[in-house]
């Protein structure tokens, strides 16, 4: 597998342009669908509990809903008819799993943080599980009257969520920026791969949250979702850097070579090994996927997301960034 790319010749470097062009057009998207939200919807993203607060509860169906689209109408007819502010405002939503749904309740409560677990459970216990009944009643499908799971999360754990998975993402960052300006500082280089790292890292954060507005009624961002998320900015650092590592090792045997083709040749000779690595993430996360089960669907997916993300900013746009920063001589490729 190893030889199966390395002695093609193929011209990575002379097309970064159009790397440059896709990845733009990608971000745009992106920031596209996170301003629609942002205007049309609640929030920029579909916030979990983890990130949102307020009370979170599941109800699980016997097998699977016929028309999910007819109970959602029906469930939020029903809570907003109870008179219940908190309620009527509720995001209600159908989770699969393969061999049943899950009616999952989400409701901003509206009384004081150290109240918020009794007031929820008097929701629950009055209102809610009575209007999933009525509802499984006149729709005719079967329900679990007691609830699957029930959480209630306060606005002061909710921000320091928020702050953690920030501040996360950024000391992650800035770590990796310097150990990539130490690593690769030769000849006083370590800053264009630094800096070529981190843009990279900063296309795979957009891209991945980009993902997350687009389907915006699809996934939710949670706990699990950054978990996935500091997993994939690894992946695809560690997928860079073995690049770079490539890049340096020829640049001290290849003499006589621009650095242009240096670049390609490296790319060259570790595809095989980002694709293998790739392939070796994608099936197993594909299985889960499909047999894991809705627990665990949005960090799976935020995980499919980020890798072929992840894989296309170390091939496409990292190391081509060092080829635009390096000096027009250095940029040239051979013809033949």
């Amino acid at each position: 597998m190893v030889d199966l790319f390395r002695y093609k010749h193929w011209d990575f470097v002379s097309k970064r342009r159009v790397y440059y062009v896709v990845a733009i057009l990608l971000a745009l998207a992106s920031i596209g669908a996170l301003i629609y939200n942002s205007i049309n919807r609640d929030n920029m993203l579909n916030l979990g509990i983890d990130f949102s607060g307020g009370g979170l509860v599941s109800y699980t169906v016997e097998g699977t809903l016929a028309d999910q689209n007819k109970v959602l109408t029906a469930v939020r007819a029903s809570l907003a008819e109870s008179g219940d502010e908190a309620l009527s405002k509720a995001n209600v939503q159908i989770a699969s799993t393969g061999t049943s749904d899950q009616i999952v309740i989400h409701t901003m409560i509206l009384a004081e943080e150290r109240e918020q677990a009794t007031v929820f459970a008097d929701q629950v216990t009055s209102t809610i599980t009575p209007a999933i009944t009525s509802v499984s009643e006149e729709l005719g499908f079967k329900v679990n009257p007691t609830p699957d799971s029930q959480e209630v999360v306060t606005g002061t754990i909710r921000g320091e969520m928020v702050n953690h998975a920030i501040l996360a993402v950024v000391i992650g960052s800035l770590l990796i920026m310097c150990w990539i300006w130490f690593r690769y500082n030769i000849a006083g280089a370590g800053l264009r791969y630094s800096v070529a790292g981190i843009i990279a890292l900063l296309q795979d954060l957009v891209l991945l949250i980009g993902f997350f507005a687009i389907f915006y009624n699809q996934f939710q961002i949670n706990a699990p979702f950054i978990a996935a998320l500091l997993t994939v900015l690894g992946f695809s650092i560690h997928d860079t850097i073995i690049i770079f590592d490539r890049i340096r090792e020829n640049l001290r045997i290849m003499k006589g070579r621009t650095f242009a083709e240096t670049v390609n040749i490296s790319i060259l000779e570790t595809l095989a090994r980002s694709v293998n690595t790739v392939l070796t993430l994608l099936l197993p996360l594909i299985a889960l996927l499909i047999f894991g089960g809705s627990t665990i669907r949005d960090f799976i997916v935020a995980m499919l997301a980020g890798v072929v993300a992840g894989a296309f900013s170390s091939i496409f746009i990292a190391s081509q960034l060092l080829v635009s920063w390096a000096k027009p001589e250095q940029k040239i490729m051979p013809k033949d």
